[in-house]
């Protein structure tokens, strides 16, 4: 199934502008539309000094790369954090904790935010951020986040795996997926081939019962895949959209 970019809800307040691939429920018996574990995808557009404070309600895990600009993150343990360009934070939410988010610079931040079903309830409130640089995922995929933390990424309390790629004009892609796992590609930047489909920037694609993740950038691009467990995709919530291909 492929999510066009047009087809996202987009959000506009003041200094604060976002685009979310799936709607957010209007209520608590609303059923969730997300992908497997991947609750919302976000790109956000934040103003010059705009600042945001919220506290979420059930546990979360957040994963933010911040494509250009920055913020500074705080919540109401103490913590303090500068997350810059190039940069991926996570962060595990609790029930109630707050937090808050401020653009402390002269420029827009753009940056793109995936929130997560976490495995198990109760997560002890944490933040990590790290560097991964555009030579780190040029021409391949490289891990940015997943349970053990290996290769250096950001560790995350559920199983899913996060992966990033910056390509050049042909290059190609592949990622093997079990028939228990089922992927989302999002497209960050430019235009990729994929399963003979093209793909734009904000489009996205979930893949369910595929072998592999096969792709090919038409110029430059940039991609996240986020590679989730999916032992029962029969019984599994499909995205809801206005326009879907498959």
């Amino acid at each position: 199934m492929v999510r066009r970019a047009a087809t996202r809800q987009h959000q506009r307040r003041r200094a604060k502008e976002s685009w979310l691939t799936f709607a957010p429920p209007t209520s608590s018996l609303t059923p969730r539309a997300g992908f497997d574990a991947l609750d919302q995808l976000v790109e956000e557009r934040c103003g010059p000094h705009s600042s945001t404070a919220s506290a979420r309600g059930p546990d979360a895990e957040v994963v933010t790369y911040v494509h250009s600009g920055s913020f500074t993150y705080r919540d109401d343990t103490g913590r303090a954090e500068l997350v810059q360009t190039g940069e991926f934070h996570r962060m595990a939410l609790c029930r109630g904790l707050r937090r808050s988010e401020t653009n402390p610079s002269s420029q827009w931040t753009h940056l793109f935010r995936l929130w997560l079903r976490p495995s198990q309830i109760g997560l002890e409130p944490s933040a990590e951020h790290r560097r991964f640089s555009a030579a780190e995922r040029s021409g391949a995929l490289r891990l940015i986040a997943s349970p053990d933390a290996r290769d250096g990424s950001l560790r995350l309390h559920l199983d899913a795996r996060l992966y990033s790629a910056v390509l050049s004009s042909g290059q190609h892609v592949v990622h093997e997926l079990p028939s228990d796992r089922s992927a989302w590609l999002h497209v960050v930047a430019g235009e990729i081939t994929l399963e003979g489909q093209i793909l734009y920037t904000g489009d996205s694609a979930g893949l369910v019962a595929e072998r592999v993740v096969s792709l090919t950038a038409r110029g430059n691009a940039e991609i996240l895949l986020l590679d989730l467990e999916h032992p029962h995709h029969l019984n599994s919530p499909e995205p809801r959209t206005e326009q879907e291909t498959t």
